[in-house]
């Protein structure tokens, strides 16, 4: 049986929230692929305004949860509750209206749009909203992630950084309550993964939602989260404050290694 909370660092805990709250949830998730065990009884909850940080060795599990909490897979097993309904066999665009934004660890913008069309295509495809004025909507955003300046430019001809930008704005447009980010920093360097964190961090301050991100940017996700979550091959490892997932004998030994020390 996992740990219950206080019983030592980053101990794994049972969600123990109901089906009824204002959560975005995976309860006991399985996901199988034709006998791989890419999830094997995973639980993560992820609460309105907080930044949790979802991180394990290549092949965890991590990018397949956000698919799961998303709805691109539906799970072998488990339920995804999102503020109280269950969305477990819902299609990504039911669960997109419901306030789940996501981006992608491989960038998906629409090759043949302009930065402008890609932020509008999710400003029309995520929660509805009475009142909300799209186009002022659209246009603040692309004041905000510094992409005014190039519009009206094809999406792909941007630099790699500036992608990443509107993959993140075309997001938020959607107005999510919660904003799933896979692997935003992949690529950056030093000074782009601060610019970064400070981006992450307004969105919480400005948009209120809770956000969940995968990255192997240790020191990103050490300085950004409230809260980490560890996955190895499938299952959860641990949880906990960054402070504590430093701390977890288990987690240096799987993941983190003596790196850690210098790197974070």
């Amino acid at each position: 049986m996992p740990a219950e909370q206080g019983q030592g660092p980053a101990a794994v805990v049972q969600s123990s929230e109901t089906a009824a709250d204002g959560t975005l949830s995976a309860r006991e998730v399985v996901k199988h692929f034709r006998g791989v065990h890419a999830l094997d009884g995973v639980s993560l909850t992820l609460q309105p305004g907080e930044i949790v940080g979802l991180i394990g060795p290549n092949g965890s599990g991590k990018t397949t949860l956000l698919n799961v909490l998303s709805g691109i897979y539906p799970p072998t097993s488990g339920r995804v509750w999102c503020r109280g309904r269950d969305v477990t066999t819902r299609k990504p665009h039911v669960i997109a209206h419901l306030g789940v934004g996501r981006t992608f660890q491989n960038i998906r913008l629409f090759s043949h749009l302009t930065v402008r069309q890609n932020v509008e295509v999710g400003s029309v495809s995520g929660r509805k909203v009475e009142g909300v004025d799209h186009q002022a909507d659209v246009d603040r955003l692309l004041d905000r992630f510094s992409l005014s300046g190039s519009a009206e430019a094809q999406a792909l001809s941007l630099p790699y950084g500036a992608q990443r930008r509107v993959e993140i704005a075309r997001a938020l447009a959607g107005r999510p309550l919660f904003l799933l980010l896979d692997e935003p920093a992949a690529g950056m360097n030093e000074a782009e993964s601060d610019q970064l964190l400070e981006t992450i961090m307004g969105v919480r301050k400005d948009f209120g939602c809770g956000v969940l991100i995968v990255d192997h940017d240790l020191r990103l996700i050490m300085r950004l989260c409230e809260r980490i979550h560890v996955l190895a091959e499938g299952v959860t490892l641990a949880t906990g404050t960054p402070q504590e997932v430093r701390a977890d004998r288990q987690v240096i030994d799987v993941f983190l290694g003596d790196a850690l020390k210098d790197d974070v």
